[in-house]
């Protein structure tokens, strides 16, 4: 039998390797391998499932920074996130993969025509208008309940235009009020099931798949 955490790593496409064979260059490869983009050049999404895949991405922090036993985990990440910059100016392979993700979304039109290829990605990078200040203000302050707006969610995603259905039953699930276990079950297995079929490489899905695996206590 295999643990969650095994089965979910063999399900997105890493290698497990036995203690007996992990030395410091494994460690290093995996490392390595728990990245999305290290350059634009490693992008293979469209410009429109990019904006998909950082609504995700926001959609597992917010999860996290309500639960007693995540809130750290998420504090930790979205600071990450922002000291690069809260500007997002240009692509920094040194970043996280959330920070190059905003950037990709909301980089000057003739930027997004060039990264992606697509005079089509043009054309919806000038439609979409990611609110970035608000953004790094909810970065900031995600794990402080009374600085946090709860609006802020489907504000993003109606400018980021989120289509995929299960995106937007998670984020209806993240405004209940009072979540019971159930709810809260729910959401941590959609969150780890989007990211498994859509961001394995994604550097945040490791520690989602070890902290969303733990009994959580929500808390608005």
């Amino acid at each position: 039998m295999f643990t969650d955490i095994e089965l979910a790593t063999m399900h997105g496409g890493h290698s497990l390797y036995t203690s007996s064979t992990k030395g410091k260059m494994s460690f290093i490869k995996e490392l390595k391998e728990a990245r999305l983009l290290y350059s634009v050049d490693d992008l293979k999404s469209s410009y429109s499932d990019t904006c998909e895949n950082l609504y995700l991405s926001l959609l597992a922090l917010e999860l996290a920074a309500h639960c007693k036993e995540t809130q750290s985990f998420a504090k930790k990440y979205a600071s990450e996130t922002v000291k690069w910059g809260v500007d997002y100016r240009e692509f920094r392979s040194s970043a996280n993969d959330l920070y190059n993700l905003i950037y990709l979304v909301q980089a000057e039109p003739s930027k997004v025509e060039k990264i992606f290829k697509s005079e089509d990605a043009r054309k919806l990078r000038e439609r979409t208008q990611l609110p970035v200040l608000q953004l790094n203000g909810y970065l900031t302050s995600l794990t402080t309940p009374n600085n946090r707006d709860i609006y802020f969610l489907m504000r993003v995603e109606q400018a980021l235009a989120i289509k995929n259905s299960n995106s937007k039953e998670i984020r209806r699930l993240l405004s209940y009020k009072n979540p019971t276990d159930s709810d809260v079950k729910q959401l941590a297995y959609r969150i780890l099931n989007e990211f498994r079929n859509r961001l394995s490489q994604f550097d945040l899905l490791p520690d989602l798949e070890r902290q969303l695996s733990k009994d959580l206590t929500f808390d608005r």
